[in-house]
């Protein structure tokens, strides 16, 4: 009898064994699907994390240091640059698969100290008038990036003139936006980078 009964258990056992293999496999994959989802949110989190301290950064961190200096490009020479060629820059710029996605990081907003300056360059079509602003924020670090309480704000108009560039001073240190605005007589709002082009970029001039 206790023969026959260890038998029978040890069939049970492998039996249960067999049975359940196809249960613990489907356990198995679903704890490695969640630990896989897991991992992906993780990471999703991280890198969209770094990505915002990386863009928040460069709003702010070119009024103290020239980055592109140490490549040996000084903010002041590329300015030159921009001032002398001025006259050759084309008002459509051409069209590829990733332009809106550069278009929307384009810098219309950064942080400027008291002294330094914005740089405005356009090419407009004929018959056409630029209204350019740049406004000052109340300060609210970071928030300001993405809201801003207008503190003051300098303006300028531009006609009869197809192109050339503008030099906005900060007279205070803070976070500006800028903005740009054209109209084609009669009274035609033109779109930015189709119909005309403004590209903002720091100035030549350093904190006094």
């Amino acid at each position: 009898m206790g023969l026959t009964f260890k038998q029978t258990d040890k069939l049970r056992s492998r039996a249960d064994v067999i049975l359940d293999a196809p249960e613990n496999r489907n356990k198995k994959r679903k704890i490695m699907r969640a630990r896989a989802f897991s991992n992906i949110l993780s990471n999703i989190f991280i890198w969209s994390g770094l990505a915002f301290v990386v863009y928040c950064t460069s709003l702010y961190i070119g009024a103290f240091i020239d980055v592109r200096e140490v490549a040996g490009s000084s903010q002041l020479v590329r300015i030159q640059k921009v001032k002398a060629t001025v006259d050759q820059m084309p008002r459509i710029k051409q069209r590829t698969l990733i332009s809106p996605i550069i278009e929307r990081l384009a810098s219309d907003r950064i942080y400027m100290r008291r002294g330094q300056s914005i740089l405005a360059t356009y090419s407009l079509p004929e018959k056409s008038k630029l209204n350019l602003t740049i406004k000052q924020c109340k300060t609210a670090p970071v928030l300001e990036i993405f809201w801003c309480q207008r503190v003051s704000d300098q303006n300028k108009t531009i006609s009869n003139k197809t192109t050339g560039f503008v030099e906005f001073t900060a007279a205070r240190p803070g976070f500006y936006h800028f903005n740009s605005y054209v109209v084609e007589t009669p009274n035609t709002v033109l779109n930015t980078n189709f119909d005309y082009r403004v590209v903002w970029q720091r100035g030549e001039k350093r904190v006094r």
